[in-house]
C-alpha cells in the first residue's frame, strides 16, 4: 500500500508539473472563487491552537486544486478520489500520532500541504512498525524465560516462575562469594549443586539473553521522527526495518557465540574456582611442609610396620586381638608402677597395728574397677586425719605417709588404681611376680620381635608368673597359653623399642588426616578445569606439597 500512495503522490505532482502550474497559483485561483477559505487560512495563520482547520483547509485546497486541473482524464479523477480518501485517514489518526510526538510540523509557506499528509501516513506506518517489534521482543522474552526453565529443570532445578530464576541470578552473580559460598547459597534455596562444573552450567542458564536485552535498547537510538525523515527523503522501507532489527540481532548472535566459545573453544576458569583453589593450595601447602619435616626413615622399618599393624587390629578388634590390648596395657602399668606396688605390699605386712589395718581394708573397700581418681583420694585423706593421731609410734605414722605416697603415685597412671583393686579383688599376695616379669621385658631388648613363637622360650621359663597374671590381665581361660602371653610380650617389646618414633608418627597421622580436606578441594577443581578443555593457570599446574608423604601411608589413615 506504501507503494501504491507514492505512485500515486508522483503522478499527481507529474500532471501538475507538465501543466507549470504551481502551488500558490493554484492557491490564488482558489481564493478568487472562494473568499472565505482564505479568511479561513489568514485566521489559522494567526492562531496555533487552530491546527485542526490549518490541516483541513490545506487538506481541502490541495483536492480543489487537483480537482481543478484533472477533469479532463479519468485516470486524474481516480486519483482525486483516492487522495480525499486519505485526507480522510489523516484526519482520524491524526490524535494517534500526537501521541507518539511524530506530526510534523507544517510551514504553509515553504511545504506542500500534499506532502504533509504522506508524511503522516509514512509516520503512522512508523507507529505501527514499532508495536509489532516491540511485540516480538516480548514473546521472544517469554520464550528465553520458558527456555530456562526447562534448562534448569533438565539439571534436576524446578522453578515456578520469572521471579525465582532473577532469585537464583542475584545469588551467582555475586562477585563477593567465591564457588563454595555460592553453592552454600543455593542450598539454602533447596538448591543442590554437587560441583563447581554444574554452578557454571546454572551461570550460562540464567545469564543467557542478556546480552541481547541489554543491547536492545539500542533500537531506540532510532528514534520515529529520524524514521520519518529518511522516508521523506526516499530511503526504503526495508531498510529502515533492517537499521531497527540489528541490534536485537547483533545482541541475539553475542549470547549465540558466546555459547559457542563456551562449548568448543578453551574459556577462562571462573575467578571463584581459581580463588578456592589457590587457597586450598596455600592450606596444603603449610601442611605438607610440616608432614615432609616430620616423616622419617625409620617409619619404613619391618618392625615398626608390624607394630602400626598390630595397634590397628588391637582398635578395630580384630580376631584374636579382642583382648590383648587391654591384656598389654594392664601389664605395661603393672611393671612401670612395680616399685610402688612392692612398697605397699611390703608396708602391709611389716606395719599390722588394728588402726593401720583399719586403713588398709578401708583403701581396698573403696577401690572400684571404674573408681574415681579424685573422690578416692579424697576419701583417703579423711580417713588419714582420722588414723593418723591413734598411731602411738612415730615410725607407724611415717610408714602410713609412705603408704598414702604410693597409692598416689599409683594413681597417676591411667590403669593404676584399676590394677591395684584387680590385685586386691583376686588376693594376689606375692607382687614380687611382677619383677619377675619386668625382667622377661627387659631381655627382650635384643630379641627378633617380628614374630611372637620366637618369645615362647621365654614365657615357659616364667609361665608360673604369667598363670597368676591370667585372670588380672582379663585373659579368657580358653585362651590361656603360651602364644597369648608371647604375643603380649611382643607387643611390649615393640612399643619400647619403637615407643618415640610412634609418637612421632601419630603426630604425622594427624597432620596427614588434615591435609585430605584441602586435597580434595583442589582435586575436585584441577578435574573439573583440565588443561585440554581451559585455559588453566599456572597454579593448576603446581605440584601439591605433601602428596608423596600422604600416598606412602594412606593405607594407614583410616584405621588411626
Amino acid at each position: 500500500m506504501g507503494k501504491l500512495q507514492y505512485f500515486t503522490l508522483a503522478t499527481v505532482i507529474s500532471i501538475l508539473g507538465s501543466n507549470s502550474i504551481k502551488i500558490s497559483s493554484a492557491s490564488a485561483s482558489v481564493s478568487n472563487r472562494n473568499p472565505n477559505l482564505v479568511q479561513n487560512k489568514e485566521t489559522a495563520t494567526e492562531s496555533s491552537l487552530q491546527n485542526k482547520t490549518r490541516f483541513s483547509v490545506m487538506a481541502n485546497t490541495t483536492s480543489y486544486q487537483l480537482a481543478q486541473k484533472s477533469t479532463s482524464s479519468n485516470e486524474d479523477l481516480e486519483t482525486i478520489e483516492t487522495i480525499q480518501k486519505r485526507d480522510k485517514k489523516i484526519e482520524g489518526f491524526k490524535d494517534l500520532l500526537k501521541i507518539d510526538g511524530v506530526v510534523p510540523e507544517v510551514d504553509l509557506d515553504r511545504e506542500k500541504s500534499s506532502s504533509n499528509g504522506d508524511e503522516m501516513m509514512d509516520a503512522l506506518q512508523n507507529r505501527q512498525q514499532k508495536l509489532q517489534k516491540l511485540k516480538e521482543i516480548k514473546q521472544a522474552q517469554d520464550l528465553l524465560n520458558e527456555g530456562k526453565l526447562n534448562a534448569l529443570k533438565a539439571e534436576d532445578i524446578n522453578l515456578k516462575n520469572v521471579s525465582e530464576i532473577e532469585k537464583i541470578k542475584k545469588i551467582v552473580n555475586n562477585n563477593n562469594l567465591d564457588d563454595a559460598e555460592i553453592i552454600d547459597a543455593l542450598q539454602k534455596e533447596n538448591i543442590n549443586i554437587e560441583s563447581s562444573e554444574k554452578l557454571e552450567k546454572i551461570k550460562t542458564i540464567v545469564n543467557s539473553g542478556t546480552s541481547a536485552r541489554s543491547e536492545s535498547s539500542d533500537s531506540d537510538k532510532l528514534s520515529a521522527t529520524t524514521a520519518f525523515r529518511m522516508f521523506t527523503i526516499g530511503i526504503p522501507v526495508t531498510i529502515l526495518v533492517f537499521l531497527i532489527a540489528t541490534p536485537f540481532v547483533k545482541g541475539t548472535f553475542g549470547v549465540v557465540k558466546s555459547n559457542v566459545d563456551e562449548k568448543f573453544g578453551k574459556p577462562k576458569v571462573p575467578d571463584g574456582s581459581i580463588t578456592l583453589h589457590n587457597k586450598a593450595l596455600a592450606e596444603i601447602t603449610t601442611i605438607g611442609t610440616k608432614a615432609e619435616k616430620i616423616n622419617d626413615a625409620k617409619f619404613g622399618n619391618e618392625e615398626f610396620k608390624l607394630l602400626i599393624q598390630i595397634k590397628i587390629d588391637i582398635a578395630k578388634k580384630t580376631e584374636g586381638y579382642e583382648k590383648l590390648g587391654y591384656g598389654v596395657d594392664l601389664l605395661q602399668a603393672a611393671i612401670i608402677a612395680q616399685k610402688s606396688f612392692l612398697k605397699l605390699e611390703s608396708t602391709e605386712l611389716r606395719y599390722r597395728s588394728r588402726k593401720q589395718q583399719q586403713f588398709y581394708q578401708y583403701v581396698a573397700d573403696n577401690l572400684e574397677e571404674n573408681v574415681d581418681k579424685e573422690a578416692f583420694a579424697k576419701k583417703v585423706k579423711k580417713k588419714q586425719v582420722e588414723i593418723l593421731p591413734l598411731i602411738t609410734t612415730e615410725e607407724g605414722r611415717d610408714a602410713l605417709e609412705s603408704y598414702i605416697k604410693e597409692i598416689n603415685n599409683i594413681s597417676k597412671y591411667d590403669l593404676g588404681l584399676k590394677l591395684l583393686s584387680l590385685f586386691k579383688k583376686y588376693d594376689l599376695q606375692d607382687f614380687s611376680i611382677l619383677k619377675k616379669i619386668s625382667d622377661v621385658v627387659e631381655r627382650l631388648q635384643g630379641e627378633d620381635l617380628l614374630s611372637p613363637k620366637d618369645l615362647i622360650s621365654l614365657v615357659l621359663e616364667n609361665y608360673d608368673a604369667f598363670e597368676q597374671l591370667a585372670p588380672i590381665l582379663d585373659i579368657p581361660k580358653s585362651e590361656v597359653s603360651p602364644t597369648t602371653y608371647a604375643r603380649i610380650l611382643q607387643v611390649i617389646g615393640l612399643e619400647n623399642r619403637h615407643g618415640k618414633s610412634y609418637i612421632q608418627f601419630k603426630q604425622l597421622v594427624t597432620l596427614l588426616k588434615s591435609w585430605e580436606k584441602p586435597f580434595k578441594t583442589i582435586n575436585m577443581v584441577r578435574n573439573e578445569y583440565t588443561s585440554h578443555k581451559y585455559q588453566v593457570p599456572e597454579e593448576f599446574k603446581q605440584e601439591i606439597s605433601g602428596l608423596e608423604v600422604y600416598n606412602q601411608y594412606a593405607k594407614y589413615l583410616p584405621d588411626l
